[in-house]
């Protein structure tokens, strides 16, 4: 793990050690009282853990940069399930220590608990998902009521709401009332991420709006696959990026729903002047790309992820495996290798369910008549007369295409892309061939 990751984590977990010390410290500290001690370290291990959910759910580049955005916000679902536990620990044992909570304590209590349910239920791929009610619901939802991933998140900034009632909630608490150094740490800390919140909710949009790029042109690729292609504004240079990472955009137009989605970029980081994604049409947004016209101001927040061959050893012979319009990442690394490392040893399988839907085969063709290590293989799935490979990308195909029988001892790096099942299927044939961990490389955005 890189010694940057390890600084994070270690300030995410340790912080609580200095309000812990400080209660313990303070004239009213019952040392002697279990149940106090409990009481103490659950409410201290909530509060910090809670503001940080704030910091986390702003995506700072800063942190973001050393784990993807994906692992960010699993770890941000897992610790608001932990910090919500905390909570109901830290009320059970000041009922039992003291008698009553503060006036602030239930509503907020209340509040974070059911922000982390309607997440458990509507954002994030939780078990809670597997029970067949709680699916039939989702889908209830989403189609009958018009209750989308947008409008949830809505509900779930209730967050912000039980996090200014948890700050008046430990405020009141008898140890900072008596105790001015406690006072100072929980406003400050809480003002802390409370400002990464503002940031990110109202001060970055309002930025990125006046400074937002320009579609240039909207390429159909296939019939229900287009390729946006944004230009920075005048004066600006376009944003720095990796092959692999993806951006938020939202389309500043009456006429497309003015909401954030992100997509990866299809272009190369040395392509001059503009930005391009390759994206195919899967809801309502998607679908209305097509009516998007040149001269359309779009806000761009870039880049994120970690799904970027640059971030890991130079060299390695590079296994990218994409399902469909999973393509795009690697079409992003495939034109930057083209350029910056010709020679690299690169193997491409790409599964798609119909010869038609190869939308960039000629481009790829060209690629492997240029790179001399460079091979590609489509893989058709219902196409009985295709002359190459058919059926889906499975072990068989992975191990003799890929791995040319060597397994774990070929010492290439795998990236995947796709459909989550067909993700899920293809890192498990990985596996089974003894392919490490360590050298597969993903990102998953249903959390």
């Amino acid at each position: 793990m890189k010694p940057q990751r390890l600084l994070w984590l270690a300030l995410y977990f340790l912080i609580p050690i200095i309000p812990i010390g400080l209660i313990f410290s303070s004239p009213l500290a019952q040392l002697d009282n279990q149940l106090y001690r409990l009481s103490v370290v659950s409410g201290a291990l909530a509060f910090v853990w809670l503001v940080n959910q704030l910091v986390l759910s702003a995506r700072p580049k800063f942190i973001e940069q050393y784990f993807g955005m994906d692992q960010l916000y699993r770890f941000h679902a897992v610790m608001a399930g932990v910090s919500v536990v905390l909570v109901i620990v830290h009320r059970q044992s000041k009922l039992a220590v003291a008698g009553f909570t503060p006036t602030y304590a239930f509503p907020a209590a209340a509040l974070f608990i059911l922000a982390v349910l309607l997440a458990a239920v509507f954002m994030i791929d939780s078990p809670l998902r597997r029970v067949s009610f709680v699916d039939s619901l989702v889908r209830f939802s989403r189609e009958k009521l018009g209750l989308g991933f947008n409008r949830v998140v809505l509900f779930h900034n209730l967050t912000v709401v039980a996090s200014v009632l948890m700050a008046l909630h430990v405020i009141a608490t008898s140890a900072a009332l008596v105790y001015l150094p406690i006072r100072i740490f929980y406003w400050v800390y809480f003002t802390l991420g409370l400002g990464f919140y503002v940031y990110h909710k109202f001060i970055r949009p309002w930025w990125l709006g006046r400074n937002a790029y320009q579609v240039e042109a909207v390429t159909p690729e296939l019939e229900n696959i287009r390729t946006l292609k944004l230009i920075p504004p005048a004066n600006h240079k376009a944003i720095n990026y990796k092959p692999g990472q993806f951006a938020f955009i939202t389309i500043l137009d009456g006429d497309v729903a003015r909401e954030e989605h992100p997509f990866t970029i299809s272009s190369r980081p040395a392509d001059p002047g503009a930005i391009t994604f390759t994206i195919k049409e899967l809801g309502d947004f998607t679908s209305s790309l097509g009516a998007v016209q040149p001269g359309t101001p779009v806000r761009l927040d870039a880049p994120y992820g970690y799904f970027s061959y640059l971030n890991y050893a130079p060299g390695q012979p590079l296994g990218l495996i994409a399902g469909g319009i999973g393509i795009t990442p690697m079409l992003s690394m495939l034109r930057t290798l083209r350029v910056s490392e010709p020679q690299r040893r690169v193997t491409f399988l790409w599964g798609v369910n119909q010869a038609e839907e190869l939308f960039c085969q000629e481009e790829l063709a060209a690629m492997a008549s240029e790179m001399p290590n460079f091979t590609w293989y489509p893989v058709i799935a219902f196409d009985e007369t295709w002359p190459g490979e058919k059926g889906f990308v499975n072990q068989d195909k992975i191990e003799r295409l890929m791995l040319n029988g060597q397994g774990a001892k070929a010492e290439m790096d795998f990236y995947v892309c796709g459909p989550q099942v067909m993700m899920k299927l293809v890192i498990g044939h990985l596996r089974d061939l003894g392919v490490p961990v360590s050298r597969i490389r993903s990102e998953k955005f249903a959390f």
